[in-house]
């Protein structure tokens, strides 16, 4: 039976949704609100700076080439470089997070970053009255290729603020004379309020799927960045190595992958030449077990003339047989990984490589150029 709204429609306003209802489609996501991409090598020296609209929460998502640190400034009308405005700190590979850097006129980008590409991904806090505080990871391709460990790309975690409170409004990327950054560099900045209802969401979704067989299977568009999550449940059978292979139309399971990945924010593993990509290995730290849940989040930089970098961020739920309850804390793993194939990625599979299967999972990606 239809139900008939005012004037004979079928077709609701937004106003008309329920409250408890599902979000409509004029529901707003991250937006693109500005870029900069170099089209050229450059060693002259420049300022970047990106205009943006003032959103409440920004994400800012990129591929970098310099030969040392870039300089990253944020403000209000223009890009602020007064001194004590800005203090960060670090963590290079899990390492010891120092003493941090106080009372500067800037932010870095993440540290380590590389002329080989590093791919990064932050979040910033926009609230008025507030000062910016900001999370950021990023993944270094530590040159190219897969097959020396020398080669297996490193993770930066970072964090930084800047005191001032007015909502920003202008980020800049910055470095001096004779720093070569490489043609490609590119940084994206998007942002969200929690009041948007435009429909140019920048994260278009290109595909998903369930468990079929015991596996997690997509094939999508290509795009030049990637947004994936992931959820499995593992049977009752151990399960010591959950992973992820690519592929540019079809499933690649040969060596070329390396992965840095850190359980519990210890010290890490390093793996080059690898078949895969570890999502869990309950063999080598933390991982997933019996009947154990696991959910993953990781951006992939998907730029069609370099080898892929993926940024992933894991946790399970620790519910196995015999430690499901609130005592067993949840593991985590954060990984820094390369696929080495400069074609861009339009498949994905998430399996178990270990001693059972996959019993339940979903994978949905999206993605934008």
């Amino acid at each position: 039976m239809v139900e008939w709204l005012a004037g004979n429609r079928i077709r609701g306003t937004t106003a008309e949704r329920p409250a408890l209802g599902l979000p409509s489609g004029s529901v707003g996501g991250w937006k693109e609100l500005g870029r900069f991409n170099l089209g050229s090598d450059d060693t002259g020296g420049f300022d970047k700076i990106i205009n943006f609209a003032t959103k409440d929460f920004i994400q800012v998502i990129g591929m970098v080439r310099p030969s040392t640190d870039p300089q990253m400034r944020v403000g209000t009308t223009t890009p602020d470089s007064s001194a004590n405005k800005y203090a960060s700190n670090q963590s290079h590979n899990w390492g010891s997070w120092g003493s941090g850097d106080i009372n500067s006129n800037h932010t870095q980008s993440g540290g380590g970053f590389t002329s080989d590409g590093s791919f990064f991904n932050m979040y910033i806090l926009n609230k008025t009255g507030q000062q910016k505080t900001a999370i950021q990871q990023t993944c270094n391709a530590n040159g190219t290729g897969v097959s020396s460990t020398t080669n297996v790309p490193a993770m930066t975690n970072y964090v930084w603020k800047y005191i001032e409170t007015p909502k920003i409004d202008r980020l800049s990327i910055s470095h001096s004379s004779g720093t070569l950054y490489s043609s490609g560099t590119e940084v994206v900045v998007l942002g969200w309020d929690p009041t948007d209802t435009h429909t140019d969401n920048f994260w278009e979704e290109l595909g998903s799927a369930d468990l079929a067989s015991g596996k997690l299977e997509v094939t999508f568009a290509a795009k030049k960045y990637l947004w994936v999550e992931v959820y499995g449940k593992n049977g009752n059978s151990n399960i010591d190595q959950v992973v992820i292979n690519l592929g540019a139309g079809s499933y690649d399971g040969g060596n070329n992958y390396a992965n840095r990945y850190s359980a519990d924010w210890g010290s890490g593993a390093t793996l080059a030449n690898r078949p895969n990509i570890n999502v869990f290995d309950q063999g080598s730290g933390s991982g997933a077990g019996d009947n154990e849940s696991f959910f993953s989040s990781m951006f992939i930089g998907n730029h069609a003339d370099r080898e892929k970098l993926i940024i992933m961020n894991s946790v399970s739920d620790n519910a196995n047989t015999s430690s499901g309850s609130s005592s067993s804390t949840p593991p985590s793993w954060e990984t820094a990984a390369k696929w080495g194939n400069t074609q861009q990625a339009t498949f994905i599979r998430v399996e178990n490589k270990g001693s059972g299967v996959l019993v339940e999972g979903k994978i949905k990606v999206w993605g934008h150029d």
